[in-house]
């Protein structure tokens, strides 16, 4: 029997055929081992898992609601409030100085018991007759006037009716205040000019000074817009008596 017909009959023996099938388990096995961890049996699962983080929305953070500071709102409101009680205040004063300006008199009239107390001639009285006619001032006159039963009395206004351009009106003159007696002492609130033209809208120029509280007023002429003598036809004096 030769070589080939040995081997031959060996493949046909029982062991040879357990030898040849173990061998071919092991070369199986082998193979399967390489595949898996190449990565070739877990593919359906890593195409899986990209595809759905690709499609799964992004987790979005939510931010906590912040509240209101009520502390912050708290001031806002109390100054607010300070606000309108300063308005409220505001308001109520001016309406309070409007009110007791609308209820000013003119002191120097005879109906509210202005009267003239000292002038240099009696063409002073024409000042506060209510006559609106002219009276002759005399040069460099003046006259001190007092107000009802010489009471003490605040005012900020005098006024002048002119009633048109002339020589003899006064351009320039002083007022003057006292509070012990018509003799003085006086205390000056000012000098001040007047236009030598009528004014057609407000025919009694006015002039305004800080108020004052006094019991005589004193009327000094300083000048006038020509020579001689000065005339005037009347005066006004806007306040009121003190009670």
């Amino acid at each position: 029997m030769n070589e080939d017909q040995r081997s031959n009959r060996w493949w046909h023996t029982v062991p040879g055929i357990l030898t040849a099938a173990a061998g071919t388990i092991t070369a199986v096995a082998g193979l399967i081992v390489a595949l898996h961890q190449a990565g070739l049996f877990n593919g359906g699962q890593k195409v899986s898992q990209v595809q759905n983080e690709a499609t799964t929305p992004p987790e979005v953070t939510k931010s906590p609601v912040q509240q209101p500071d009520t502390r912050a709102l708290s001031s806002t409101d109390n100054q607010q409030a300070v606000s309108d009680h300063v308005v409220e205040s505001a308001t109520q004063e001016f309406s309070a100085k409007v009110s007791e300006q609308s209820k000013r008199i003119n002191l120097l009239s005879a109906e509210h018991g202005g009267h003239l107390l000292v002038a240099s001639n009696d063409g002073w009285t024409a000042t506060i007759d209510g006559r609106e006619e002219e009276g002759e001032l005399g040069s460099d006159g003046e006259a001190v006037y007092a107000f009802e039963g010489e009471r003490p009395a605040t005012f900020d206004i005098f006024t002048m009716l002119i009633s048109g351009e002339y020589w003899g009106n006064i351009k320039e003159f002083e007022l003057l205040v006292a509070n012990k007696s018509a003799a003085g002492p006086f205390e000056s609130i000012g000098k001040f000019q007047a236009q030598n033209l009528k004014l057609f809208k407000t025919p009694y120029q006015e002039f305004t000074f800080p108020a004052v509280k006094a019991k005589y007023l004193k009327v000094k002429v300083l000048s006038t817009y020509g020579r001689g003598y000065a005339s005037a036809r009347e005066f006004q004096l806007l306040g009121n008596l003190d009670k």
